[in-house]
């Protein structure tokens, strides 16, 4: 049976796109069968961060609009053989789109696929109020800022408005010179505003923002203390959520 991941953020710059790509590639290399989904429409960034750039010929507006089949536009992650990816549509409007158009495209992947992570657009919008509905399970990506936290409870009381009762979060890019300095949150501050459990904590490192701009996943170099970082938060997920 297939588990949906909704990823999201309060506000962009959160590193929600290279969470999802790297816990993606964490799950693959676990022997899941994953699928990444674009729905940052407009905003196109995760087949960047998976090395895919190049291989869109069509995309996740394409296969909505049936324009295309599923199967067309379904790219093959080099990485892992059970890692794929639906990249975004630069242009196209949520507008055209409906809660059973994104129904239908989740059926159909779940008869291929173990988990099926989408790769949300940031802040509350229409993004927000269609793909939530189609997921088993909401990751909120915040990094330890106050702007950033204060838009991650926003968004997290619209998904409690919406009953939605399957949360996590995720604190990205923490420093903690920045938290023992007092200039940043501390991480039991953070917790006591959020409502959801805390799946996992990723340090800054600007390997990361490298192995972005490259687009090779962090976790693809498995000896490094970020990929067993990920590794627990993917068992955790295997574990809590699958």
């Amino acid at each position: 049976m297939s588990t949906t991941i909704y990823i999201t953020s309060g506000k962009g710059g959160t590193g929600k796109s290279t969470f999802a790509a790297n816990l993606g590639l964490t799950l693959a290399y676990m022997g899941k069968r994953v699928i990444l989904l674009d729905m940052n429409m407009g905003m196109r960034d995760l087949d960047l961060y998976v090395g895919a750039q190049n291989q869109a010929i069509f995309d996740i507006y394409d296969v909505i609009m049936r324009t295309c089949e599923p199967g067309d536009a379904i790219i093959a992650s080099e990485f892992a053989d059970k890692l794929s990816i639906i990249p975004a549509h630069q242009g196209g409007e949520w507008m055209d789109i409906s809660r059973a158009d994104v129904d239908e495209l989740i059926e159909y992947l779940s008869d291929e696929y173990d988990v099926i992570i989408m790769d949300g657009a940031p802040g509350i919008n229409r993004a927000v109020d269609l793909c939530y509905g189609s997921a088993d399970e909401v990751v909120i990506v915040t990094t330890p800022d106050y702007a950033a936290i204060r838009d991650a409870d926003a968004i997290e009381d619209r998904l409690i408005k919406c009953e939605v009762m399957n949360r996590h979060y995720v604190i990205n890019r923490m420093l903690p010179e920045l938290e023992a300095m007092g200039c940043v949150p501390r991480l039991a501050e953070i917790d006591i505003r959020f409502r959801s459990e805390l799946l996992g904590v990723i340090m800054e490192d600007e390997n990361i923002r490298a192995s972005c701009n490259i687009g090779i996943p962090i976790v693809a170099k498995r000896d490094t203390y970020i990929a067993r970082n990920f590794d627990k938060m993917a068992e955790r997920v295997i574990r809590e959520i699958l």
